[in-house]
């Protein structure tokens, strides 16, 4: 793991060095994007959650403007809904359980949005429902409220749709 984190400290570095150079080109700040997702990963399974968490905020950040920058694009707003998620996820760990719940909104409301652009996206569906699941335990954890109930069975409602769907792939 160590020569992994310093090969990819390596790589960000030059990536950081192109994209001062060119800020425009989106597909160096995409890539400076997903440097910082596998960086935060790679801090996160170190145990570094401080470090984990500005990294996925950062690529959190960058996604979103490239998101922003190019609403047809439907990649970009993916990206930044994992990222979202993945940021949830660091919080979770991390027992900052108000702000895991506030990234799996965000990361919710960008999913909505997908699924209605996409709606045959068996993937996107998966998602959907897994960050339902993941506000619905949440939820239940900090005030066990009716929103949390609400998004564990929207969770499953899909889930049990998609196995009805495509029962080989369950």
């Amino acid at each position: 793991i160590a020569v992994l984190f310093i090969d990819l400290s390596k790589t960000k570095e030059i990536n950081d060095h192109l994209v001062q150079k060119d800020p425009a080109n989106v597909v160096w700040q995409s890539d400076r994007a997903q440097l910082l997702v596998r960086l935060g990963e790679l801090l996160r399974e170190r145990g570094d959650l401080p470090g984990a968490l500005a990294s996925h905020l950062a690529a959190r950040e960058l996604l979103g403007r490239l998101a922003q920058a190019d609403p047809s694009n439907t990649v970009w707003p993916y990206e930044l809904a994992l990222a979202h998620s993945r940021t949830a996820e660091v919080q979770r760990e991390a027992r900052d359980l108000p702000s895991a719940l506030a990234s799996h909104r965000a990361a919710l409301q960008v999913l909505r949005v997908l699924v209605k652009t996409v709606p045959d996206n068996v993937n996107l569906q998966r998602d959907l429902a897994m960050t339902l699941a993941s506000l619905g335990v949440i939820g239940l954890r900090l005030d066990g409220g009716e929103p949390a109930r609400q998004h564990l069975l929207e969770g499953r409602d899909i889930i049990e749709r998609l196995v009805r769907q495509s029962p080989g792939d369950a």
